[in-house]
């Protein structure tokens, strides 16, 4: 499978900055807390979501089936599904 065409995102500290130049007072109540200043967000690592949403991950797909019943019991059917996937 081919990778889709990367979108050029911003780093951590380009997006607060950006969110402090659109709303400065937003920014500070969520970005510029506990003493943090713009410059601290200059050595936090990101994540790139766009590595983590095309990454190759395992994959299982359960179906089940169980039914029964007699003559004093009626009879009773369950049928489930069960998707397991290990990355987002």
């Amino acid at each position: 499978m081919q990778m889709p065409k990367r979108m050029e995102l911003m780093n951590g500290y380009e997006f607060v900055k950006y969110q402090a130049e659109r709303d400065s007072a937003n920014a500070a109540n969520n970005y510029f807390t506990e003493g943090r200043t713009l410059e601290d967000y200059k050595n936090i690592a990101g994540t790139d979501l766009q590595d983590e949403m095309f990454k190759t991950s395992s994959f299982q797909n359960h179906f089940i089936s169980l039914s029964g019943g007699n003559l004093t019991v009626p009879v009773m059917q369950y049928r489930g599904r069960f998707l397991t996937r290990t990355a987002l």
